[in-house]
C-alpha cells in the first residue's frame, strides 16, 4: 500500500502534540503553585492594646468568601527583629512564597517637618537602623510637595544610613515657609497704605488655601500608592510617619478613603509627632487607647467593620485617626522622639503569619478574607483582601 506523505508525519506530530500539552500542563502548574499560597499577617490585642503573643496554629481559623481553609503554614514574631533566612538584601514578593516566612515592611517617612524637628527625627531613625533584624526591610521616603523615595526596602544599613543623613538636607517647599524665610510682611505703612496691606493678605490667604487643597491631595494619592505597593510583600507591613500634623482641615475627608484601603492591606501607621513637647501645645494623647467593646469581635471581618468617619476638627493634625484606625500608634507630647521610635518599633514586631492555600478559580481582586481566634474579647487585625499577586512575568 502506498504510503502518503501526511501518514508517513503522523508519528510526528502526535509527538509533537504531547510535547505542547506537557509543556502547557507544566507551565500552568507551575503558575497554579506561584499563586495560591495566601500569607495573611495577623495582630492580636487585648482590650488594653497590649499585643496577644502566645497563641497557637490551633487558636486561629481562616476563611475565604466564607469558606473555611486549611492553615498550611505557622509562624509568629514576638518582638525582637526578624531573624528569618534571608540571602539577599531585598525583600520576596508574593511570587515567590512558598510558607509562611516572617518579613517585616516598614516605611520611614518624614513628613514637612522644620529643621530641629528633622534633625530629631533623623536621629531616631538612625538608631531604628541600627536595629534592624535579618528580616527586617525599609525604605525611606521625604513627603514634601511629593513622595520621594531616598532608599527603596533593604536591609542595606549603608545605603539605609545615607537615605536618612540625607534627609536633613531637603529644603522646606510650602508657601507659607516661603514666606517667612524671604522675610515678607504686610506692613500697612508702605506703599498703597492699609487698603494694599489687606489686598496683598487677601492674596496670600487664597493661594495658602489653594495650596492646602493641593497638599491635601498630594498626601492622600502618595499614602494610597504607598499602600498598594507595600501590598504586594507578605509579612508585616507598616509606615513611620514623622510629622508635625497633616494638611488639615483639607486632607481629613480624603483621610477616610486612606484608611479604608490600609485596613484592607493591613498597613498600619505609626505616627510620631516629631515637633516635640515644647512646641504643639495641642493636649495631644500618648500612645494607644483602650478599645471599645465593639472592636473586641475576636475575628477581621470586613463585613463587620464600622464606616471610617474623621472628626472634620482633629487637634493632632491628622496624624491620631490615621495610626489609631489603622492599627498603629500615635505618638506625642514628647521631646524624647528616639524613646518613641523604640516604643513603635517593638510595637509593630508582634504579629503571625498565617499561610492557606487558596481555593481553585477566586479572583484573587474580589475574595474576601476573614480570619478569627478562639479567643473572646481580643481585637483581630489582618488582610481582609489578597489583593492582585504578580506572576514572575509581571
Amino acid at each position: 500500500m502506498k504510503v502518503t506523505s501526511l501518514q508517513r508525519h503522523v508519528p510526528l506530530l502526535v509527538a509533537l502534540a504531547s510535547a505542547l500539552l506537557l509543556a502547557t500542563t507544566a507551565v500552568r502548574t507551575q503558575f497554579r503553585t506561584q499563586t495560591t499560597l495566601v500569607l495573611v499577617d495577623v495582630v492580636v490585642r487585648d482590650a488594653s492594646g497590649a499585643t496577644i503573643d502566645e497563641l497557637a496554629q490551633s487558636d486561629f481559623s481562616v476563611f475565604e468568601d466564607g469558606v473555611p481553609r486549611t492553615i498550611v503554614s505557622f509562624d509568629r514574631s514576638v518582638g525582637a527583629g526578624a531573624d528569618g533566612a534571608v540571602t539577599s538584601n531585598q525583600p520576596y514578593r508574593w511570587k515567590d512564597a512558598t510558607r509562611a516566612q516572617p518579613q517585616s515592611m516598614t516605611a520611614v517617612i518624614f513628613h514637612h517637618l522644620d529643621p530641629q524637628s528633622r534633625l530629631a527625627a533623623v536621629a531616631a531613625a538612625r538608631q531604628m537602623i541600627a536595629s534592624l533584624g535579618g528580616a527586617d526591610f525599609v525604605g525611606i521616603y521625604a513627603l514634601e510637595e511629593s513622595l520621594t523615595e531616598l532608599a527603596p526596602f533593604t536591609r542595606d544599613v549603608a545605603v539605609l544610613t545615607a537615605a536618612i543623613e540625607a534627609v536633613a538636607a531637603i529644603p522646606s517647599t510650602t508657601f507659607a515657609a516661603g514666606v517667612a524665610e524671604a522675610g515678607g510682611s504686610l506692613d500697612s505703612t508702605g506703599p498703597g497704605g492699609a487698603d494694599a496691606a489687606a489686598m496683598r493678605g487677601r492674596m496670600e490667604n487664597g493661594l495658602t488655601e489653594l495650596e492646602r487643597h493641593y497638599a491635601a491631595g498630594l498626601q492622600t494619592e502618595a499614602f494610597g500608592r504607598l499602600i498598594v505597593f507595600l501590598g504586594q510583600f507578605p509579612g508585616r507591613r507598616a509606615a513611620f510617619m514623622y510629622s508635625g500634623g497633616l494638611a488639615t482641615p483639607d486632607v481629613l475627608p480624603r483621610l477616610e478613603g486612606v484608611v479604608g484601603s490600609a485596613r484592607r492591606q493591613h498597613v498600619s501607621f505609626y505616627c510620631i509627632n516629631a515637633t516635640g513637647l515644647a512646641r504643639t501645645g495641642r493636649g495631644h494623647v500618648q500612645g494607644r487607647q483602650r478599645f471599645s467593646r465593639g472592636d473586641l469581635t475576636s475575628s477581621s471581618d470586613e463585613t463587620q467593620e464600622h464606616r471610617v468617619k474623621i472628626l472634620e476638627i482633629d487637634r493632632s493634625g491628622g496624624l491620631g485617626p490615621l495610626a489609631d484606625l489603622t492599627g498603629g500608634l500615635f505618638l506625642a507630647d514628647t521631646n524624647d522622639i528616639t524613646a518613641a521610635t523604640a516604643r513603635a518599633n517593638d510595637d509593630r514586631r508582634h504579629y503571625y503569619l498565617l499561610g492557606y492555600s487558596s481555593g481553585e478559580g477566586v479572583d484573587p481582586e474580589r475574595a474576601l478574607i476573614t480570619v478569627r481566634v478562639g479567643r473572646p474579647g481580643v481585637n483581630v487585625r489582618a488582610r481582609t483582601r489578597i489583593g492582585r499577586q504578580e506572576t514572575a512575568h509581571e
